[in-house]
């Protein structure tokens, strides 16, 4: 038996398309070739499978049986060399991710080590940026892919969420918030609070539900890590407000992390890739690990 998978794949088109000639168009061989394929399929197969007429050709019962069993066949075909072709990908690689600082610092080293432990010569490849700089990355194509917040987002991105992420305010021990165990908004003092700069994700988020309360960050300070806003509010100089993700190193001795209520704030962390864009094997394989990872619970066991 001489059947090929060209010959199968013929077999689909001209019952798809209902007649040799525009299958024969289709499929780029003329219509007495094909039409000889098809007699020489069906003399194999020992069975007839269309019904001809002057104007059209239909599935007969045992060829409609034969298209559902070949349609499948080549699917899973297909499937079985994507997943071939994709795993010899990922024998090398690279895979480039733009993040924002609280997450670049947190949440993407252990996973960064967990996939090069399952795919050694996979080139990870971490870009560091604010909010603003991550879209950009992605946009251009330097990033395959970001991680960050789902705020102010264009068109041309889209975004997965992955977590909620809450923001707390950081007292100093000293302060007279700093003996309370949580902070309504309207408590915070606006002219000592201190936060990231604009253009971060943090002061999106913060400016945006400040302005809703009728409230405003007071302080002028220009900062772009988290751990500048922890200095400044560990020496004294104001209250901080941050995302978890930012406030583990926060020395207790010296500030206290307080959960902000009425209203609570947060925001959603999660995936920024360019719409209509391709990933490599390498970037969906990070992808898949990404998605699994668990990251709430990673972030509540510290």
């Amino acid at each position: 038996m001489s059947l090929t998978l060209q010959k199968l794949r013929n077999f689909l088109v001209i019952a798809e398309e209902g007649q040799f000639l525009r299958a024969s168009q289709r499929v780029g061989i003329s219509q007495p070739t094909l039409s000889a394929q098809i007699k020489e399929l069906e003399s194999e197969l020992g069975v007839t499978l269309f019904s001809r007429t002057t104007r059209r050709i239909q599935l007969t019962t045992e060829g409609e049986r034969f298209f559902e069993r070949v349609t499948k066949m080549l699917s899973d075909l297909e499937v079985a060399v994507t997943e071939v072709r994709e795993q010899a990908a990922l024998k090398h690689g690279r895979v480039t991710i733009a993040a924002t600082p609280s997450l670049a610092n947190s949440v993407l080293p252990p996973l960064m080590a967990e996939f090069r432990r399952a795919f050694p010569d996979i080139d990870v490849r971490l870009l560091e940026e604010i909010s603003e700089g991550v879209d950009h990355l992605v946009r251009q194509g330097i990033a395959d892919f970001g991680v960050g917040p789902g705020i102010g987002r264009q068109m041309d991105l889209s975004f997965s969420p992955l977590f909620e992420e809450r923001f707390f305010a950081v007292v100093p021990l000293e302060h007279p918030l700093g003996r309370m165990d949580t902070l309504p908004l309207a408590a915070l003092p606006e002219r000592e609070l201190i936060t990231l700069a604009k253009g971060t994700g943090i002061r999106d988020v913060l400016e945006q539900v400040l302005r809703d309360n009728g409230m405003e960050i007071g302080t002028s300070h220009v900062l772009t890590r988290a751990d500048s806003v922890i200095s400044l509010v560990e020496a004294g100089l104001g209250v901080g407000l941050l995302p978890e993700l930012s406030v583990a190193r926060v020395n207790p001795k010296r500030a206290r992390i307080i959960p902000i209520t009425e209203p609570e704030i947060s925001r959603n962390i999660g995936l920024i890739e360019r719409k209509g864009g391709s990933s490599s094997s390498a970037s969906s394989a990070f992808l898949r690990m990404l998605r699994a990872g668990d990251i709430p619970e990673r972030i509540a066991a510290g």
